[in-house]
């Protein structure tokens, strides 16, 4: 299928590539002179990619997290308790978590595009067996369906990364690592928002097959539009199949073993054990510990957050009905969208600021954890309001202030961590991600089982107190982690995994 010329805002035209764009940045990698590397292809094809990869995790993510805000609803269906109920959505975080450690080395056997596909099947599949589990003895295969639903919801959400560092330069990767985990998050907010003003409306089923319907839209650009990225620079073999419509898309999902990507078939054993050993290096620890750190008390205050408002006001809650507490919601929203308008600025621009600055052009993965001042700032901030807030139960707008910048400040966290740690392990871009994966939704999913009885002994307002305490820790590890990353990654138990661009001149 042709494709356009690469246009000159990057300066790569096949005829006599350019080490530098318009602004005089140097482009890290560089790339060659086949109009087929997709560092060459134009903003507009790349976009587009980025696109799909984002509609994919996001549909991913709501899947497995919608109906939520349906709890108080579907629990007497099972004669369960809200709380009891929740497990289903702990069952679908540990699938999120573990699912890429299970299937994401299938990429190797399969391609990356077919992987993708045919988790979203999957995923369709689990939210139709969620919708049918309507009797009283289906509360178990319920929580099966959750928990396969996160294990097939995760792969887009980890698999794309790869192919994000196939395509974008090290000057544009902070935006789009932004829009690719800000679409991971996203689908975590929406799919609560939608479920509850449909099961003010609809029977709870509902919640799921809006998500069946999203997933189905996913597969189809995926299916349709998705491309390889595949490209060896150094032989300047393209991993696209021939240039033939119907042909490139049989080759890439049906089932995709005559386009595998990367290391090959034969490192299959490797990549399955990657993760653990980049998760174990110290460098990824660290960064590990400080995202779950912030992550895990926003996935927290989401996950609790609609059992405290819908509880009534005799017992110490707002009483909010299933819709009210959808509208209350859209705090999260507008955490996202501050975060996204942030990051889109800032993640990119003040890492090459300060490299130009201080470090004489010369590229460190560490420069990119400079994008979390603001982040640690607001993080202890949000937690202390949304604990005030349910102390001394507060009007319910405080606590949306504080849900707002705490949601704000952990999703513009969560790229900037993901962006470091994939730019220090650049060839198993995937494996890095999912490692990151497990640490930023570990705490959480633990979390979720121990609160209830926190809470009890507590009360809501020292639990979040607590935390409070606990995130303004997080800042000691990224001071750390500036100053001795690039040691501490030399520890990694695998050396041959670590690869980076440190010490290339971007100035």
């Amino acid at each position: 299928m042709s494709s356009p010329e690469p246009t000159d805002t990057e300066k790569s035209a096949v005829s006599g590539v350019k080490r530098t764009n318009e602004n005089g940045i140097i482009l890290v990698p560089q790339p060659s002179e086949s109009a087929n590397d997709p560092f060459n292809w134009p903003l507009l094809r790349k976009s587009k990619l980025l696109a799909i990869l984002c509609i994919a995790a996001c549909s991913g993510t709501a899947g497995a997290l919608a109906g939520q805000i349906a709890y108080p609803v579907q629990a007497p269906v099972y004669g369960k308790t809200t709380l009891e109920l929740s497990y289903s959505a702990s069952a679908a975080l540990a699938g999120i978590a573990g699912g890429p450690l299970i299937l994401a080395p299938l990429k190797y056997v399969f391609g990356r595009p077919s992987v993708i596909f045919w988790a979203l099947l999957g995923s369709i599949g689990c939210g139709i067996w969620a919708a049918c589990m309507t009797g009283a003895n289906d509360y178990i295969p319920f929580v099966m369906s959750r928990l396969l639903s996160g294990i097939f919801g995760s792969l887009p959400s980890t698999v794309g990364a790869s192919m994000i560092l196939d395509t974008f330069f090290l000057h544009q990767r902070g935006r789009a690592f932004v829009c690719y985990a800000i679409s991971t998050a996203f689908g975590v907010i929406a799919a609560p928002t939608f479920g509850g003003f449909i099961v003010s409306t609809q029977k709870w089923p509902v919640c799921f097959w809006w998500t069946v319907a999203l997933q189905g839209l996913a597969a189809c650009l995926v299916l349709f539009f998705l491309e390889e990225t595949g490209f060896d620079h150094h032989t300047g073999a393209d991993k696209k199949p021939a240039n033939n419509y119907l042909k490139d898309r049989a080759t890439l999902f049906f089932p995709g073993t005559r386009n595998t990507h990367g290391i090959g078939q034969g490192s299959f054993k490797k990549s399955a054990a990657a993760p653990f050993l980049i998760g174990l290096s110290p460098c990824t620890a660290m960064a590990g510990l400080f995202i779950m750190l912030f992550f895990g008390w926003n996935l927290l205050l989401n996950v609790l957050t609609p059992t405290f408002l819908q509880t009534p006001t005799s017992k110490g809650g707002y009483g909010f009905t299933p819709e009210q507490n959808a509208a209350f919601s859209f705090a999260g929203w507008f955490g996202l969208i501050a975060a996204q308008t942030f990051g889109s600025v800032y993640n990119d621009s003040l890492p090459l600021w300060i490299c130009r600055r201080s470090y004489n052009g010369i590229w460190a993965p560490e420069l990119r954890l400079y994008s979390l001042i603001v982040p640690l700032i607001c993080m202890p901030v949000g937690l202390a309001i949304s604990a005030a807030a349910l102390a001394y139960h507060y009007h319910y707008m405080v606590l949306a202030l504080g849900t707002f910048i705490v949601g704000f400040s952990a999703v513009l966290a969560q790229p900037v961590v993901l962006n470091y740690v994939v730019e220090s392990y650049t060839e198993f871009a995937v494996e890095a991600t999912i490692a990151v994966e497990i640490y930023r939704l570990g705490w959480g999913i633990g979390l979720t089982f121990i609160a209830g009885s926190w809470e009890a002994r507590l009360g809501a307002g020292w639990m979040f107190g607590m935390a409070t305490l606990f995130s303004l820790t997080a800042g000691s590890i990224v001071a750390v982690l500036i100053r001795k990353g690039h040691v501490l990654r030399k520890l990694t138990l695998l050396k041959s995994l670590v690869s980076t661009e440190a010490g290339e001149m971007v100035d």
